[in-house]
């Protein structure tokens, strides 16, 4: 569940950059069908792009002639006193509460895509069945509808059955661009936060009552009576979600009635697209940056059900990954105390550092670790030299550990250890 929210916000990240180059483009063009494959195919490089980081991420994962080198670890103090305020290194506190309303959202406009499928499929019961030059008209008496085609149909009411309105709904379905309103609509619902994928979407439909107009148009229709009929369709009309209405009144509607006047536009003018080259550059060095790839990573890591376990039950015991090791394989559900075997936890934090593609810089630093009298991590202090990565790969591993509680005659104990880490 967390993976999900995480790829999701790299892909809102990568649509943010690149939005503002593609709407521009696209107000620039009256050339329909290059707009069309333009808005596609950036929507699917958003989706894509993320997908590709993570891989070549995950192919450079292999060890260097310089590793960090984990030193022995050293018991700084014990018995901490009981008023001591650690810091919690756990995964960041808001991090479920956004997964949580993440996932509400997606929930929510699930539901209100099925309520328009519910209201579709009502509506299409009630209808009357014609064929109008190899099309499906299902012809209905509530004339406050606006005409409009949803997959191979056309919806339209008594009074709205002209040949002009009839010819532009095909223009929809010859078109097929209800495959571009359903991968519009997932995109909304994954990335529903994102104020940017709901102004792609209406790029994407108002680009499409061009292309039908255009269709209109080059199929004999009157200009300025095809524009007079769309703006009288247009008033006191209701729209149903999911759909290619005829006489949508969008905030791009003035423009789109008087898009029709205006000559055909440059070629040149095509060009403005290799705006997205580096905006798409941009957004990949923005992803790569220390700070949002350390977010990014503890949201991915995320575990809901082991926080909420731990959350009601301080003591239960939270299995471990299993470790790979040359010798061993670390599997037990809590790591024995440090005081007690420091193997353990030396092998762990030097496996993670091993395997941590962005430690190319050299390290000398010592890590303060705080642990309570349950074993948990509460506080981590590092000092020495050390890059911003180093920390957030720190901060990462310690999160997840749990050990056997240390003990002072026989009762359990808060400690504080130093663990020297080195690499050239």
């Amino acid at each position: 569940m967390s993976a999900v929210f995480a790829y999701s916000l790299v892909v809102s990240a990568v649509l943010l950059f690149l939005y503002p180059a593609v709407q521009l483009t696209v107000s620039k063009n009256n050339s329909f069908r290059f707009n069309r494959a333009l808005l596609i195919s950036v929507l699917l490089l958003s989706f894509t792009v993320p997908a590709i980081l993570t891989f070549d991420t995950a192919l450079s994962k292999s060890l260097s002639d310089t590793l960090p080198q984990v030193g022995k670890v050293m018991v700084e103090s014990v018995a901490l006193p009981d008023n001591y305020a650690g810091q919690s290194n756990y995964a960041l506190p808001v991090i479920p509460i956004l997964i949580a309303v993440y996932y509400s959202g997606i929930f929510a406009l699930v539901m209100r895509s099925a309520y328009s499928l519910l209201v579709l499929s009502r509506l299409k019961r009630s209808c009357r069945k014609e064929t109008y030059d190899g099309h499906s008209l299902y012809i209905h008496s509530d004339s406050r509808i606006s005409p409009f085609s949803f997959g191979r149909a056309i919806f339209i009411s008594e009074a709205d059955k002209v040949g002009a309105i009839v010819r532009h709904e095909s223009g929809h379905i010859d078109a097929n661009h209800w495959a571009d309103i359903f991968l519009a609509e997932i995109s909304c619902i994954l990335l529903w936060y994102n104020p940017f994928i709901w102004l792609y979407k209406n790029l994407i439909k108002i680009n499409h009552e061009y292309e039908a107009d255009s269709y209109v148009i080059n199929n004999g229709v009157d200009i300025s009576e095809y524009q007079h009929l769309l703006i009288a369709k247009a008033l006191e009309r209701r729209e149903i979600h999911l759909t290619n209405s005829f006489a949508t009144r969008s905030s791009g509607f003035r423009r789109r009635v008087l898009f029709m006047s205006e000559g055909k536009s440059p070629e040149t003018k095509k060009l403005l697209g290799l705006l997205l080259l580096p905006s798409l550059a941009i957004a990949i060095l923005a992803i790569n940056q220390p700070l949002s790839a350390g977010v990014l990573s503890k949201i991915k890591d995320f575990h809901v059900s082991a926080q909420t376990e731990d959350a009601n039950n301080p003591q239960t015991e939270i299995p471990q990954g299993e470790i790979p090791q040359e010798s061993k394989k670390l599997s037990t559900a809590k790591l024995p105390s440090p005081i007690v075997d420091q193997a353990p936890f030396a092998e762990v934090v030097e496996y993670a550092l091993k395997y941590a593609p962005e430690l190319d810089a050299p390290i000398n630093a010592n890590v303060r670790v705080t642990i309570n009298e349950k074993g948990k991590v509460i506080d981590t202090e590092v000092d020495g030299n050390y890059s911003d990565e180093f920390k957030i790969v720190i901060d990462d591993v310690l999160s997840e550990l749990r050990f056997e509680p240390a003990r002072d005659n026989g009762r359990p104990t808060q400690i504080r250890i130093v663990l020297p880490v080195r690499k050239k």
